[in-house]
């Protein structure tokens, strides 16, 4: 409490006060820009379609001029969009909304993108997936990002933004900030934070800082030799879970990967889970289906009609666990403390109530 919520409540009061410097100029091109681009996928979207689509989409459309054109279909519509899927290409659904409809949400999507070779279906459906995927990602930065960023700069005397910072309001004590959220943006959102002219931002980080408490936690002998040998923890990993000698490199996207499935394991996520991440995760890094089955290639391993990305999942999850005995032990120390006594010490003294973890209610 002393000495980090009270020091972080005073740098919150002085960053809320100071504010944030955008290049304005730049903020109104890219609000633009994104425009055109949802624009761009959304006529993207309707030129996979076949002609007559916009009779099974939206046949109760009054159409004055043009009644045979798919131009009036709009797939930013959640309803449009999964007959687009559902009805037009076939598609299965893989989740449910709570009123029991097939599902369109981000989660949905990047699953049905899983789907690519593993059945009869359509190139163009995969398509309209990446484009829609492409289509949400734009508004949202321009909905959550660019359009608050604007409206808080025009209603402020210094030009700038003056986001809220919460300090501790989080379960598990992370900064946040509102109104507008100055945190979680893009990095193309980031570069528009400019400092003033004789001044200088500077980006500090921790090194591996998640790794070494996990080692710290855990006592895992091979995770903290690793650690003091300065090794490559993410490199090192990649080796070892394909197969690769000391003398091979390490391609940069198949690191990543490694990487990212070393966090989700590592805050122990079950293969569901962890599919789920790396679908969202390496999407962002330009990383597709074929990308995983490359991977499971070299661990020979044939998804065959699986989800390759599950089979990815547990194949990681059993190797991490096998190799990093210490971690799989104090994952299961925790969750007995958790089911016990319905909390749980952080590593930094911070003590987190969790009184789910001891209901009786299986529902």
């Amino acid at each position: 409490y002393r000495n980090v919520l009270i020091p972080a409540c005073k740098a919150a009061v002085e960053m809320e006060r100071t504010g944030l410097p955008i290049n304005i100029k730049e903020l109104i091109r890219t609000k633009r820009r994104l425009k055109r681009e949802v624009d761009a996928t959304m006529q993207a979207i309707r030129d996979c379609l076949p002609d007559d689509a916009w009779k099974i989409i939206n046949p109760s459309k009054k159409r004055k001029r043009d009644p045979d054109s798919n131009n009036l279909i709009n797939p930013g519509s959640t309803k449009q969009l999964g007959k687009i899927l559902f009805e037009i290409f076939g598609l299965p659904s893989v989740k449910l909304t709570d009123a029991g409809d097939d599902s369109t949400n981000e989660d949905a999507l990047l699953r049905l993108g899983g789907l690519k070779g593993t059945g009869d279906y359509q190139d163009k459906a995969f398509d309209v997936v990446e484009l829609a995927l492409q289509m949400r990602e734009k508004r949202q930065q321009l909905n959550m990002f660019v359009m608050p960023f604007i409206e808080h700069i025009r209603a402020s005397e210094d030009k700038r933004i003056h986001p809220r910072i919460h300090v501790g309001r989080t379960d598990t004590l992370r900064m946040a900030s509102s109104n507008p959220n100055g945190q979680n943006c893009p990095k193309f959102i980031r570069r528009l934070i400019q400092a003033p002219q004789g001044f200088t931002f500077i980006h500090c980080d921790h090194n591996a800082l998640e790794v070494r408490g996990a080692a710290d936690c855990s006592g895992d002998g091979t995770l903290i030799r690793l650690l003091r040998q300065g090794k490559d923890m993410h490199a090192y990993n990649t080796r070892q879970f394909v197969g690769l000698s000391e003398n091979n490199d390490i391609d940069d996207n198949l690191r990543f990967a490694v990487k990212t499935l070393f966090f989700a394991s590592l805050y122990q996520a079950f293969e569901t889970k962890i599919a789920d991440v790396i679908r969202k995760r390496f999407r962002d890094a330009s990383l597709g289906v074929d990308d995983v089955r490359k991977i499971l290639t070299l661990k020979n391993l044939d998804p065959k009609n699986k989800d390759p990305f599950f089979v990815l999942a547990k194949a990681w999850r059993e190797w991490m666990f096998s190799h990093y005995r210490g971690l799989k032990q104090w994952h299961f120390r925790v969750k007995d403390q958790v089911s016990r006594t319905g909390q749980i010490d952080s590593w930094f003294g911070f003590t987190r109530h969790l009184p789910d973890a001891q209901s009786t209610d299986t529902r």
